[in-house]
């Protein structure tokens, strides 16, 4: 063996034996992913927290049947009792400040069935102080029904949402 030395990474491997050379030809062949492992990470994290924001967020808020306006929270439960169909909506007031209300004091519920019929409806007001809460309740005589319309309407706020029957 001699003691030349070779400043060329190129020349050095050229002059090395096999193992090495195949060795450095495995090492080259590396995707950008191998060679570095942050850029991985970065990936797996941001595909993680697109999937929570697009799949699981949308997802939970259909579960909960929650609607919000202003700083009032809307939310829903229906069950059959007695042969009769109770559905219950409870109005909650928050401590957020609101600018420019699009509600008005009064709260429209409008019960519709599948089909478009009107079941029921109430005209309520909204709670006042901050952290109080309102119950409206609805009986229903018939409980067959397997899906409920709500429209809820005040001021220039008109929602209408599919609230499912628990069994």
């Amino acid at each position: 063996m001699s003691l030349t030395f070779y400043s060329s990474h190129n020349e050095r491997i050229s002059k090395s034996s096999s193992e090495t050379k195949k060795a450095y030809e495995k090492r080259e062949r590396k995707g950008i992913f191998k060679r570095n492992p942050h850029l991985r990470i970065m990936f797996i994290d941001l595909f993680i927290v697109l999937l929570f924001i697009f799949i699981l967020v949308p997802l939970f808020i259909k579960i909960t049947r929650k609607v919000e306006v202003d700083d009032y929270k809307f939310t829903t439960k229906t069950i059959i009792f007695e042969k009769k169909l109770l559905l219950s909506i409870k109005i909650s007031k928050g401590y957020k400040k609101i600018n420019k209300r699009v509600t008005t004091n009064t709260i429209k519920i409008v019960i519709l069935s599948k089909d478009g019929t009107v079941l029921d409806k109430a005209t309520e007001i909204f709670p006042i102080d901050a952290g109080d809460n309102k119950f409206i309740t609805f009986k229903l005589d018939n409980p067959s029904i397997k899906l409920l319309s709500i429209r809820l309407s005040s001021g220039e706020f008109k929602k209408i949402y599919n609230v499912s029957i628990e069994r």
